[in-house]
């Protein structure tokens, strides 16, 4: 304190006596303020208290052990045994450990451990009999699933049997209808043919006369171009001799155009003209080959001309000789196609009455296709539901397992 500080502790006073004591400096007033109480005063009071909560807590102790005594045994009562015991009876049945056998008291009906005796009798006795009936269950599953995997694959065999028979069908209907089409179209032409025949040979008789009015017109051109072709070999003569004519000149225009140009200025205008004079000779040389080679071609084409009108006339009198033997054939066929008309008549009836027949059978196989394509969807889902009454079965089976009975 004579140092300026403040405290409190327990120490021994000027007296020599064990003071708890407390202290503070006023620099204000310059003072020091201490308070002091033996160690024996300031004790007594806090020993009072200590002993009277000593005697508290031993009473609530004693109540709290009665009171778990009480608590314990209405426990005890209440579970039946041990609650360790309990404990692993009711982990081992979680466990899924029926075989056990609980250790009951004697007269004890109420208690939690009997309850789970008569819980634990009860779930085998059921498990029992739910794995005996999903045995059972899963054996008829199977055994439907069977069944309907036959009736399936029978009504697949026979829906494609069906689908052939109407295809078929289909097709000996379109076969019908087109023969019916056919014999009609055919009976109308045959109709038509003896008349077309008739008016045929009319007009093989005119084709004839034409063929040979046509050949005379052949011979007559066949003649003219033999001409053609003789007129043009005299004007290849005459065109050579212009040929030759052409070359002179130009032999005599360069002569000239050499003397013109010896002649010096005074034979200018010479030499022009003999320049302009074998120019035109050259370009009659060239104009007179031209139409030497048109002439050539011109000579070619008539003797090609000529050998395809003599090959016209000879197949002229073929062709009549031909129409000839087709007059003939025109009237066998003409009988013929009176035969075809009669027969004809009568497969055209008989075809639109099998048409009819076939349509009507058509429909029905038609009708039969349909309601056997609802009996494989009905077989499906039937097979599907199988399947799954099956796959639960097994389920329910393999959560039986779980459990030890």
């Amino acid at each position: 304190m004579s140092a300026g500080r403040s405290g409190e502790g327990l120490y021994l006073n000027a007296a020599g006596q064990s003071v708890l004591g407390s202290y503070s400096h006023m620099p204000m007033l310059g003072w020091g303020l201490v308070l002091e109480t033996t160690e024996e005063e300031a004790l007594a009071e806090m020993r009072a208290v200590l002993w009277r909560l000593v005697g508290v807590a031993a009473l609530i102790v004693l109540v709290a052990i009665a009171l778990s005594l009480l608590l314990v045994r209405s426990v005890l009562r209440t579970l039946g045994g041990d609650p360790q015991y309990a404990a692993e009876v009711v982990h081992r049945v979680a466990e899924g450990d029926l075989t056990g056998t609980l250790n009951l008291r004697a007269g004890d009906s109420n208690s939690l451990l009997a309850s789970i005796a008569r819980m634990q009798d009860s779930l085998r006795r059921m498990l029992g009999e739910v794995s005996q009936y999903s045995e059972q269950v899963a054996a008829a599953a199977t055994e439907l699933s069977q069944v309907n995997e036959e009736t399936e694959a029978g009504m697949q065999h026979q829906n494609t049997q069906i689908n052939s028979a109407a295809a078929a069908m289909n097709e000996m209907t379109a076969t019908v209808e087109e023969v019916a089409r056919n014999t009609q179209s055919t009976a109308d032409s045959a109709a038509g043919v003896s008349g077309e025949a008739d008016t045929g040979r009319a007009e093989l008789a005119d084709t004839v006369a034409a063929i040979e009015l046509l050949a005379n017109d052949i011979e007559n051109a066949a003649s003219q171009v033999s001409a053609l072709r003789e007129d043009s070999e005299r004007i290849d003569t005459v065109l050579q001799v212009i040929e030759n004519i052409a070359e002179q000149t130009n032999l005599l225009a360069l002569n000239a155009a050499i003397e013109a140009a010896r002649a010096g200025e005074s034979g200018r205008g010479f030499a022009v003209v003999a320049d302009e004079v074998r120019s035109l000779a050259s370009r009659t040389k060239d104009s007179t080959g031209e139409i030497q080679s048109t002439i050539e071609k011109l000579q070619q084409g008539a003797l090609r001309a000529e050998k395809a009108m003599n090959g016209s006339r000879q197949a002229a009198g073929s062709t009549v000789a031909r129409i000839g033997t087709t007059a003939e054939a025109l009237e066998r066929i003409a009988a013929g196609v009176s035969s075809i008309d009669e027969m004809t008549q009568q497969i055209a009836s008989a075809a639109e009455e099998q048409t009819a027949t076939a349509r009507e059978i058509n429909q029905n196989i038609h009708v039969i296709n349909d309601v056997a394509q609802q009996t494989v969807q009905s077989v499906a889902q039937s097979t599907e539901a199988g399947e799954n009454l099956a796959q639960l079965a097994e389920q329910l089976r393999a959560l039986v397992l779980q459990f030890r009975i």
